[in-house]
């Protein structure tokens, strides 16, 4: 940004008592004064003294980070202050954010205080640290604060997408990023019962942070239900299929929706099964089959069935099969072979006299839509097809296993330093301009929902 220049002031055309400049005049006739016009030169503003990043620390001791104000596309810049406080800081020239995911509308434009420090930074596709490189639209998980942590979190990193690189030099280099909301990171209630272990949100929640507290990359991928719903998630992936518009209006809930199937209208949960009826081509939850075939079965017993409360937390090595209560008589679990779909039913009753039933025995599975044989193409079939043995039949149930595998190991990918600070350089190269613009630190993660 080029020095601003004042602007000197001049005589309003309104006062009519003020007096007129001499004006030079043509050569008809008209007499010529030869006094020279009166010319107030403008005197430029002196330059600032650009950063020194060497000594940055000791100059500004209280610098705590760059900070961004936002807005959305559609909405005015907000006027001046005429009384701008005197220790509010100036933020740089707007700038555009386009998009950088390929659904929604979460691009906006952004500003940066201190303007003067940011616009003394440079621009750089790639920055190292650790010996390992990073680039612009990468992934990477990015250290936590231990105040703003979330223990019920089964991500324990965040993850931010890189949109900017920026650094005074190697020892102040700094990422502009969108942060990738873990469920629990949303407003409330938070997690949903549809959300997967390893799934993630974008969000244009826009921030500054110091390089050095990233510790690695991220693999993310974009989960599109219409195009992934037959493949099969490895226990660590990340992946996002929502959005979340952290500017978005009041009237509406800033989070993307996701298609609602089965008898209760709700998403699936990518670490469950999602069963198709042949007969109506609907899909259906497997909690929601099982859940129905246990209660069927605890009322044709006679026996009570405490039916499980929607939204609470499924364990992550359930498989996603419904986790009995402590005081169940049955477990229901479905069961996809490859030609058909079953659900066994298993006795958990301990010292039980009845010794006609069976302790664990299958049954097919009627459709909670239709009230048909969900897989009326299998023609039959015995147990052994349930258990996936081949018999020549050519249709079947369709079943989507997108069961996430659980994993511990995720955690353990991910540097576990969080209260050591790293002392090596952190390497930046690939200079993509010289020009001045804006770039931040930070130490927190900032939540503004």
């Amino acid at each position: 940004m080029p020095p601003r220049k004042s602007r000197t002031p001049r005589a309003s055309s309104s006062n009519s008592h003020a007096p007129t400049p001499p004006q030079p005049t043509n050569g008809n006739g008209n007499s010529n004064s030869k006094t020279p016009p009166t010319v107030t030169k403008e005197e430029p503003e002196p330059e600032r003294e650009r950063t020194d990043w060497s000594k940055f620390e000791e100059n500004d001791p209280n610098f705590d980070g760059f900070k961004i104000k936002m807005r959305k596309i559609d909405q005015p810049e907000p006027p001046l202050s005429k009384k701008r406080k005197r220790d509010e800081p100036l933020y740089s020239t707007p700038n555009h954010q386009p998009n950088p995911f390929d659904v929604e509308e979460l691009d906006l434009v952004y500003s940066v205080a201190p303007a003067h420090y940011w616009e003394d930074t440079s621009r750089y596709r790639k920055f190292t640290v650790f010996d390992k490189t990073f680039e612009v639209n990468d992934f990477v998980f990015v250290r936590p604060s231990a105040e703003l942590e979330r223990e019920n979190a089964h991500i324990t990193s965040w993850v931010a997408k890189v949109l900017e690189v920026r650094a005074g030099d190697e020892q102040h280099v700094y990422l502009r990023v969108y942060w990738m909301y873990r469920p629990e990171d949303l407003p409330y209630p938070g997690r949903r019962p549809y959300h997967g272990l390893n799934e993630i949100i974008a969000t244009n929640d826009m921030q500054i942070i110091d390089a050095t507290t990233v510790q690695d990359s991220a693999n993310v991928i974009h989960y599109v239900e219409e195009e992934n719903r037959s493949q099969l998630l490895e226990g660590d992936q990340l992946f996002w299929r929502q959005t979340f518009d952290l500017l978005h209006d009041k009237k509406t809930p800033g989070l993307s929706e996701l298609n609602k199937h089965c008898i209760c209208k709700t998403p699936f949960n990518p670490s469950h099964d999602l069963i198709q009826c042949d007969s109506c081509d609907r899909w259906l939850h497997a909690p929601c089959i099982e859940e129905k075939v246990l209660q069927a079965v605890h009322k044709e017993r006679g026996l009570p069935f405490a039916k499980k409360q929607r939204g609470k937390r499924k364990s992550s090595v359930s498989g996603g099969a419904v986790i009995p209560d402590p005081e169940a008589s049955f477990k229901a679990e479905v069961v996809a072979g490859t030609h058909r779909t079953v659900v066994r039913i298993t006795d958990l009753r301990t010292g039980t006299e009845d010794t006609k039933e069976e302790k664990s025995w299958e049954e097919e599975i009627k459709c909670l839509l239709c009230k048909n044989i969900i897989d009326a193409n299998a023609n039959g079939g015995s147990n052994d097809e349930a258990n996936g043995e081949e018999n020549g039949h050519e249709n079947g149930i369709s079943v989507v296993a997108l069961a996430e595998r659980h994993n511990d190991s995720l955690a353990a990918k991910i540097e576990e330093d969080g209260n050591v600070k790293p002392k090596t350089e952190t390497k930046i190269e690939d200079t993509d301009e010289t020009t001045d613009a804006p770039f931040q630190s930070l130490k927190k993660r900032r939540l503004n929902v």
